[in-house]
């Protein structure tokens, strides 16, 4: 990092190399394969939308609009401080 060659920002994930998906056990379906081969070819075509509103969080408030989606290496999921509807609890500010 310090001579430049590798950027202070840093994202990824299964196209990129940042993480790998793990053989399949013995108890996983055909079709738990299939769905699943069909989301990572998503992935690694940069495809796969993972979240797409609308999205609320856990006190009502819409926190992605709809019609708004977002990819795996999206910079505006960097901006996510709320919990989702349904999740109990709060975010703790220190």
């Amino acid at each position: 990092m310090m001579d430049g060659t590798i950027p202070h920002l840093i994202r990824g994930g299964l196209k990129e190399g940042f993480c790998k998906v793990s053989p399949y056990g013995p108890l996983v379906s055909d079709q738990a394969k299939t769905d699943a081969d069909a989301a990572k070819a998503k992935f690694m075509a940069g495809t796969m939308v993972i979240y797409k509103g609308p999205i609320k969080d856990n006190t009502g408030k819409t926190v992605i609009a709809d019609g708004t989606e977002f990819k795996q290496t999206d910079i505006e999921l960097e901006k996510m401080n709320y919990l989702v509807d349904g999740v109990l609890g709060q975010q703790v500010v220190e």
